[in-house]
């Protein structure tokens, strides 16, 4: 009888850890995570020295510091997102900036190509996304073209959902941590941001987004 002393206490460690998991993995969490996938200046006023007659137009219209910026949406959760949860639509709001140009990009969850979405509405200040399914897994990308130092924000409100910045993996940290303190250790110092910039993003750059929609 004694032999068996630790049955009991196993069996309801056990049967702890099994509810638990099934707990776990009956949840289905409402999350929309949005992150900024690019943010590159095409050229900037210093970056002109010595080049005075160069410039960049977007349909006759000269862009003096033109800059392409794509923010991401991605359905994280295990719950569609309906038409009719948008209680307030996902907007990219711009800041010392001003938005040139802008289209959105869809790709399903698990589809190769994707497709080209117009937005809802484009002014000077923000691009707002029209409401639409967005299945688990699903991506929405607002590609902008900017002219400015640009400051962007995202908002919406979506019913039972949480719009939330994507979080950085522990695995991309502790590599950023390293690049970060690898850089600061054997770059010169004029070159020391610029080049610590790259290493960051190359080290995050391995989740792609959508192709280019045909």
């Amino acid at each position: 009888m004694q032999t068996w002393w630790w049955l009991a206490p196993t069996l309801s460690v056990i049967g702890l850890a099994l509810g638990f998991t099934y707990f776990w993995l009956g949840r289905k969490p409402k999350r929309i995570y949005y992150e900024v996938a690019a943010d590159q200046a095409l050229m900037s006023r210093g970056s002109k020295q010595g080049w005075a007659d160069l410039s960049v137009s977007y349909a006759g219209e000269i862009v003096a510091e033109p800059r392409i910026v794509t923010i991401r949406f991605r359905n994280a959760g295990k719950v569609e997102l309906r038409t009719d949860d948008y209680e307030e639509p996902l907007e990219v709001v711009v800041s010392r900036g001003r938005v040139v140009a802008a289209y959105l990009v869809f790709q399903a969850d698990g589809e190769p190509n994707s497709e080209r979405v117009q937005p809802a509405r484009q002014d000077d200040g923000q691009v707002t996304a029209p409401p639409m399914l967005l299945n688990p897994g699903d991506l929405l990308e607002c590609r902008l073209l900017i002219d400015g130092h640009v400051v962007t924000n995202v908002r919406g409100r979506l019913a039972g959902f949480k719009l939330r910045p994507q979080p950085v993996p522990v695995i991309y940290q502790s590599a950023l941590q390293a690049l970060a303190a690898a850089s600061i250790m054997t770059l010169p110092q004029t070159s020391l941001t610029d080049r610590v910039a790259e290493r960051l993003v190359g080290a995050i750059e391995g989740r792609s987004g959508p192709p280019d929609p045909e």
